[in-house]
């Protein structure tokens, strides 16, 4: 059933969103334009829809990557810092 009155999600919305929740609306956004092509119609508006999803996908999977623990400058992780008579007041 395509139903061309859907609001489009928010930018705002998608940061709110679980992982898994944005996966299954981008999925259902698929599916969409699909149905859409099936039927003639236009799928602009979903497909600009569809390109938000994927930015913010994308942008979780890097995340996700560049804040494994292997993947961080190891300065950033930090040593437990020792006090000695240099750094004491």
């Amino acid at each position: 059933m395509f139903i061309s009155s859907v609001a489009m999600v928010t930018d705002e919305a998608m940061k709110k969103m679980s992982d898994s929740e944005l996966r299954r609306k981008y999925r259902d956004v698929i599916a969409r334009i699909e149905e859409a092509h099936q039927h003639n119609r236009s799928t602009r508006d979903l497909e600009v829809e569809y390109c938000y999803m994927h930015r913010e996908l994308e942008g979780r999977q890097r995340w996700r990557e560049n804040h494994r623990p292997e993947n961080m400058n190891r300065k950033f992780i930090g040593k437990p810092h020792v006090v000695t008579s240099k750094n004491r007041q």
